[in-house]
């Protein structure tokens, strides 16, 4: 039976990246993303682990849809999401779902750009963050229009 869609919305929910749950599941966090893409299943142990963290039971892991998950562990929008999504295109809710899609690390990296954008429109001092960012990877992102 698939667990990852359920998971994912749970972890999100409880605000845990996937090495914060690996963490506290004492597995590393490639499991957690494994899981999440239902391309592995948990063991019964890491089961009752989850279901113990989340504070739901072992079945709604295993629910089809969010409406098999407690109504106080599904995911509730901000206000200022709902009025956002009511000037979101197509094409601009794509770039949202590939976002979501990505790791922690992915999301860094597009986090960086979106904030050297802000930067930009705002005037606010960017260095800090590029200087975190490096010191944390030794990739580099190429440049529009230079090849990968």
């Amino acid at each position: 039976m698939k667990i990852g869609k359920n998971l994912k919305v749970l972890r999100l929910n409880s605000g845990l990246t996937q090495g914060e749950l690996a963490e506290k599941l004492t597995l590393s966090k490639s499991n957690i993303s494994k899981y999440e893409a239902d391309d592995m299943e948990p063991s019964l142990t890491t089961l009752a682990l989850l279901a113990k963290i989340f504070g739901v039971p072992i079945s709604s892991l295993f629910g089809e849809s969010s409406g098999d998950i407690p109504a106080q562990t599904r995911p509730q929008k901000p206000n200022w999401l709902i009025e956002t999504e009511k000037h979101i295109d197509a094409h601009q809710s794509e770039y949202i779902k590939k976002y979501l899609e990505c790791d922690d690390n992915g999301r860094d990296r597009i986090n960086i750009i979106i904030d050297y954008e802000h930067s930009q429109k705002t005037g606010k001092k960017f260095i800090h963050k590029c200087i975190s960012f490096s010191s944390r990877s030794s990739e580099r992102i190429p440049s529009a229009g230079e090849p990968n």
